[in-house]
Formats: C-alpha cells, sequence, structure tokens
C-alpha cells in the first residue's frame, strides 16, 4: 500500500479539487500524461475522496463526443459507488484545436482510451482491483462495449443514452420522425436543412467521399463523422458476459431510443444484460418540466443495478 501511495505522489503534476453543488462531498483529481507508441502525449485524471490513498474499485468515465472529459463530473461523482475512484480521460490534443480536428476520430479514440486505461491498470493499480466499472453517455456510451470487450479486467458496464443502431441508421430514424411530426421534431433537421432521406443519403456520401478536418457537419468534422457512420455496438456487445446497464431517455431527439429497445429484444435472453427506457425524459435525462433527473431517477436505478449485481 506504502508503495502504491508514493507513486501516487510521486507520478502526478497537476492537482484539483472538486466539490458538488450541495457540497456534501467532494473528490480530489491528480492529472497526468503518458506517451503511447508514437511518442504523443495522451492526458487522463485520475480522482478519488480519498486523496494519496487507491482504492480497490476504479470507475472510468467517457464523455460523449466534446472535447471536455469532465463536462458531467458532478453526474459522475454522483454515479460512484463508495471505495471508487474515478478516471477521466482526455481526448488526444485536447488543448489544441486545430490539431484536434485534424485527429478526433472514433478508431482514434478507441485506441487511445484502451492505450490509458491499460496503461493505468498496470502502472498504477498493478492489476490489484477488485471492480472496473466502464461507464460513457452518448459517443463514450457508444464506444464503452468495444472497449469493454476488449479489455477482460473491465468487470461492469453502463452505457447512457446511446444505443445499439450506427450513426446513419440513428439520423434515418429521427428525420423520420421529423417528416412525421414537423412541428415537435424538426428542430434537429430544420437546422441543417435536411428535409428527406434522399437529401440525408447525399449528405451521407459527400462526408464518405471527403472525411476531411476542415469541413463540419452537425458540430463534428467531416472526418470525426465519417468514422460514426457505420460504427455499431452489438458485435462486442454479444461477448460480453459481465454486467451492462443502457439507460435512455424515451424522449431523446439525439440518440433514438428504438436502438436501445433493439438490443433489448436481441439479448432478452441475457440475464448480464439491464435496459431501461425511461419516460418522459430526453437525451440529457431532463423531463418535460426542465428538471434534471439524472441525479434523482437515473442515480437511483444505477445504485437498483449496483445491488442486483452484488456490487
Amino acid at each position: 500500500m506504502f508503495k502504491k501511495i508514493a507513486i501516487l505522489i510521486i507520478i502526478f503534476s497537476l492537482a484539483f479539487t472538486f466539490k458538488t453543488a450541495a457540497g456534501e462531498r467532494q473528490i480530489s483529481f491528480r492529472s497526468e500524461e503518458t506517451v503511447n507508441l508514437k511518442s504523443e502525449k495522451l492526458t487522463y485524471h485520475l480522482g478519488s475522496r480519498t486523496p494519496n490513498k487507491l482504492n480497490k474499485n476504479l470507475f472510468i468515465a467517457l464523455e460523449g463526443a466534446a472535447r471536455r472529459p469532465y463536462t458531467n463530473l458532478e453526474t459522475w461523482e454522483n454515479y460512484l459507488p463508495s471505495n471508487t475512484d474515478l478516471l477521466l480521460i482526455e481526448k488526444y490534443a485536447f488543448k489544441d484545436q486545430e490539431l484536434f480536428a485534424q485527429t478526433n476520430n472514433l478508431k482514434r479514440r478507441i485506441k487511445d482510451t484502451k492505450f490509458v486505461i491499460n496503461y493505468v491498470l498496470n502502472s498504477i493499480y498493478h492489476n490489484d482491483l477488485k471492480n472496473i466499472i466502464l461507464a460513457g453517455r452518448l459517443e463514450g456510451g457508444r464506444i464503452a462495449p468495444q472497449i469493454a470487450a476488449e479489455i477482460p479486467e473491465i468487470t461492469h458496464l453502463i452505457s447512457l443514452s446511446a444505443g445499439g443502431y450506427s450513426l446513419e441508421k440513428e439520423l434515418k430514424i429521427l428525420l423520420a420522425k421529423k417528416i412525421k411530426d414537423p412541428v415537435n421534431e424538426g428542430k434537429f433537421f430544420n437546422r441543417v436543412k435536411i428535409d428527406t432521406q434522399k437529401e440525408l443519403a447525399a449528405k451521407f456520401d459527400i462526408i464518405r467521399e471527403y472525411p476531411v478536418p476542415d469541413a463540419k457537419w452537425l458540430n463534428l468534422t467531416y472526418k470525426h463523422f465519417a468514422s460514426l457512420l457505420d460504427y455499431e455496438s452489438e458485435p462486442y456487445l454479444k461477448n460480453l458476459e459481465i454486467p451492462v446497464l443502457y439507460l435512455i431517455g424515451e424522449e431523446s431527439k439525439l440518440t433514438p431510443p428504438e436502438g436501445v429497445e433493439y438490443l433489448a429484444n436481441k439479448f432478452a435472453k441475457r440475464n448480464n444484460f439491464t435496459f431501461k427506457i425511461l419516460p418522459g425524459l430526453d437525451y440529457r435525462f431532463i423531463d418535460q418540466a426542465g428538471e434534471d433527473q439524472s441525479l434523482k431517477l437515473v442515480k437511483k436505478e444505477i445504485q437498483n443495478w449496483y445491488l442486483k449485481n452484488k456490487f
């Protein structure tokens, strides 16, 4: 134990403390860089409620497509079980906007994420962990099944506001809803002036043909978007025997809940899977009254899942 504490003190060069709005709990982070096989620096943040002390459980949180790794830090902190550390991983070139645009894509993110996780498990924890929870939201939830399938040390998987369909199929579903109900479903596609499935397919063709980093659509570069279009989580879920939890809002306009419904039907006979479509909530788990249910209803669902799986 003394050796682990000493390592933490020596290798971490930066530190910051996060407190919840209620001020009831706080988590202290140490930030460090590791270097991949191409000599590129990858940054991660390892946090604990017990500073300078490693716990036996680790919660790894993967954010959506945005560059900030701690956008929803308070939410992640509230999803932590007791005696559990929190690992946040930055995308490569997080602080360099031009380089970030050049390199940001799904394949790159998965490779870097796996590299950092394996580094932390081997070099920081020395493979001495009881439980490792991998959790992701949106893009992070999309890639989490592959990472869990390829890192056998992971013991639990949580996917938030992500489904089992490719992004191409998800957008086709969302456009069909817009066409069916243009008043309530139209804002997303009206913004990019897409009205028909033919127009949408043409846009996909352009992105696939020119996956460049200097053109954007829906706030993502073509390079990044092209890596998302055909990616599916289902092939990786097939091989997972660990407990898996999927949560999504029924009113999500960013990720259609049909993708989670599809997975629920596909894996209905698998006891290790739990799928929940939460009525009245959007992709951020905000209800129709504008109240955020992330730290209430969603937190309760996750805690019940912990109990069910004897965490």
